[in-house]
């Protein structure tokens, strides 16, 4: 998990630099793995840095659950290494997995605020991963003009 937080330090701090000096395409270079880092930082706090939270970042597990029906951890040999905007939608999946009073069905005005939260973040997220790909997408095909 320390390997984690000095590369999202790392790459955060870069983007940050480079967003600042108006260098887009640098900036988008480096914001991508530090949401990926970010979600993998949220994985393994909530989980736990142990098998279980290594597992799930593999893909040899997955956090299911949703709507009335608990969240869990489950092997699954079908799935794969959650990467771009699938790691943010783990990330909700695995704060929702540790905080059980969410997943009741009826929440106080607190814990509703606060599930409105997490799913929200985890919408911008994904968000910003979908940009950034498209600009990638555009920065290529100027490239080729």
């Amino acid at each position: 998990m320390n390997q984690i937080k000095e590369r999202l330090q790392k790459d955060y701090n870069l983007a940050v630099v480079f967003f600042n000096d108006k260098d887009y395409e640098s900036f988008f270079v480096h914001i991508r793995p530090s949401i990926e880092l970010i979600c993998k930082f949220i994985i393994l706090d909530t989980v736990g840095d142990n098998e279980d939270g290594h597992d799930v970042l593999e893909g040899n597990q997955v956090i299911i659950g949703g709507r009335g029906v608990e969240y869990k951890i489950k092997i699954d040999n079908n799935s794969r290494r959650p990467t771009g905007s699938a790691l943010a939608i783990v990330a909700q999946n695995a704060l929702f997995y540790s905080h059980k009073e969410l997943q009741a069905s009826f929440l106080d005005n607190d814990k509703k605020r606060v599930k409105k939260g997490i799913e929200s973040y985890r919408n911008v997220l994904c968000s910003y991963i979908v940009l950034r790909a498209n600009l990638e997408v555009i920065l290529v095909v100027q490239a080729c003009l």
